[in-house]
């Protein structure tokens, strides 16, 4: 959405489908949120080790193929 609105032009169908695309990924982790807290009201909690770097990666994948140009990090 912010690349739109940088452009001189702006197209707001291409606004409207970025606002649309950011609505959708909020809900999708509140959703996520709620689930977890419930997991973990459950009972007993197993952990395991993960690789952070894995994790962040597959997460900026997601967000650069949902069709709303890729997120590119100042790392």
């Amino acid at each position: 959405m912010l690349h739109e609105l940088g452009n001189d032009v702006l197209n707001s169908d291409n606004l409207k489908r970025a606002l649309e695309g950011c609505v959708e990924q909020a809900q999708r982790a509140g959703h996520s949120l709620h689930e977890l807290l419930a997991f973990l009201q459950e009972g007993e909690l197993v952990t395991e080790r993960s690789n952070l770097n894995d994790i962040i990666n597959d997460a900026l994948n997601i967000i650069g193929n949902d069709g709303h140009g890729y997120f590119l990090s100042s790392a």
